[in-house]
């Protein structure tokens, strides 16, 4: 009689098989596709990676975690939920879930309803999940907030004056009765829209007019603006690097720095918040592999910071 030496270690979405000594009985061909795609983005950081190594302590973000899961999930065909994701840390752990998952396809006939059902697709579901943890919890939505009137240092919330910390009307030109006026102005020789991109048929003289004054007031031969920030950086970063390049950042930089990143392609590595000597030491370790290498080290970030308590504020 054969003893069986395994337990079921049920999650949300997945059931991982253990041996009684706590190793996995897992594909080889799947751990080391694990391990290779784990090191092709943590580079010199995992130079002394095992199965065993949390992710994590290795020192990948959040993104380069989840990029590591999606060329995982591109090779082997699945898709690793959300829950699972939040449980796996190891490259153990990782190579369990995508043999899971796998195996549960395999088990599957036809198309799973999870791939067309909205209401049982992961992304859905975990979407349902975190409303459903906010509501019993008493925690309103944060997001999509109504502001009732201009917005500048000030704001106005379910008729309460309140400060605004959530707002990048920096100059307070928003709302300026002189910028307002000029508005009306264009809006009656223009009307509310160009109705085509800049690209295509949507220059007015006023966008080359106020291009020309901002070029000349910093003294640049010529400037181009965009609808906002972070389609700007998005935009201009997803353009100027490629594939064979390397984009450098702090790991509390603003989101529209890591979204051009994405759109460009190009490697993209974190360092720890205002740390100039890791970052130097990353460019040590790897700025020959790459073609063109840029870095963001600026103080605008997506969080606040809390001052020290006996920090005056003028």
């Amino acid at each position: 009689m054969v003893q069986d030496n395994t337990t079921a270690v049920s999650g949300d979405s997945a059931k991982f098989h253990v041996d009684v000594n706590g190793k996995s009985s897992l594909d080889p061909h799947i751990t080391q596709t694990v391990m290779e795609q784990v090191r092709v983005v943590a580079q010199e950081r995992a130079k002394d990676l095992t199965l065993d190594s949390n992710v994590v302590l290795l020192g990948l973000d959040s993104l380069e975690r989840m990029d590591i899961i999606g060329r995982l999930e591109d090779i082997f065909f699945v898709h690793v939920s959300e829950s699972v994701l939040a449980e796996i840390e190891t490259c153990r752990e990782i190579s369990l879930a995508i043999q899971t998952e796998q195996q549960s396809q395999q088990s599957d006939d036809g198309i799973p309803p999870e791939y067309y059902v909205l209401e049982q697709m992961p992304e859905y579901v975990d979407l349902r999940r975190q409303l459903d943890a906010m509501a019993a919890a008493g925690v309103d939505d944060p997001f999509f907030t109504v502001h009732e009137a201009i917005s500048n240092n000030l704001t106005r919330i379910n008729g309460q004056e309140l400060i605004n910390y959530s707002g990048n009307n920096y100059l307070g030109m928003s709302g300026d009765p002189e910028v307002t006026k000029a508005a009306q102005e264009a809006l009656e020789r223009y009307g509310t829209s160009v109705s085509a991109s800049r690209l295509v048929s949507g220059t007015r003289p006023i966008h080359n007019e106020l291009e020309a004054e901002i070029s000349e007031f910093i003294g640049a031969e010529d400037s181009i603006t965009f609808t906002s920030g972070h389609s700007t950086n998005a935009t201009v970063i997803g353009h100027l690097m490629g594939r064979a390049d390397l984009i450098l950042h702090d790991e509390l930089v603003h989101n529209s720095i890591i979204a051009g990143a994405l759109l460009s392609g190009a490697t993209r590595r974190s360092f720890p918040h205002n740390d100039w000597q890791a970052l130097d030491s990353i460019l040590k370790h790897v700025r020959d592999q790459y073609r063109k290498v840029i870095g963001h080290h600026r103080r605008r970030l997506q969080y606040g910071r809390r001052l020290p308590r006996r920090t005056k504020v003028r």
